[in-house]
């Protein structure tokens, strides 16, 4: 999951950045097939990115540039047809699936805790800042404003697409009810 996701939301920012059309094609069609992997290794767990990624699509004007695209439709085919393919064939063979998703990936997990796992807002920021990486956050902080203040172009864009992301993914696994401390 780990690895899709990182490659999926790289490859956005790399179509976002493409100076030209054929390279903005190669990177929208790898982005697609990588997020179908991430569907079809993890569910749609993958999708937590999928704020972040459409804000900054949003903020560098490039949404309605993709939706110009034809790789972006083809890649969009081969998301619903191997992604949803899989929960509908699921379905078929399980009956209850798609219940099962939605009380485990969707609604229920997300709106109530499950098995005890709660815990303040807070959690996640609390045990990366005070528990887990204390020693690192000065470290973080520093890069990213140096970052900021001193790089330029696609490298400052950079650092905003992963202050972005991580902040949206920080905010969604936060608003959930069940929270797991590892």
């Amino acid at each position: 999951l780990v690895l899709f996701t990182t490659a999926f939301s790289f490859e956005l920012f790399l179509a976002t950045e493409a100076g030209d059309k054929k390279q903005q094609s190669k990177h929208l069609l790898a982005f697609f097939v990588l997020l179908t992997l991430a569907v079809l290794t993890k569910g749609i767990a993958c999708m937590m990115q999928a704020p972040a990624l459409l804000v900054y699509a949003l903020a560098r004007k490039k949404v309605f540039t993709f939706l110009k695209a034809g790789t972006f439709y083809i890649g969009l085919a081969i998301l619903l047809v191997f992604g949803l393919g899989f929960y509908f064939l699921r379905e078929s063979q399980n009956p209850g699936y798609m219940h099962a998703v939605w009380m485990n990936e969707l609604g229920g997990r997300y709106a109530e805790a499950n098995e005890g796992h709660n815990g303040p807002f807070m959690l996640y920021f609390d045990a990366i800042v005070y528990r887990n990486y204390t020693a690192y956050i000065g470290f973080l902080l520093m890069g990213i404003v140096t970052s900021l203040l001193f790089a330029r172009g696609p490298n400052k864009r950079l650092v905003v697409f992963c202050v972005t992301t991580a902040t949206f993914f920080w905010f969604i696994i936060s608003s959930a009810q069940t929270k797991l401390p590892w």
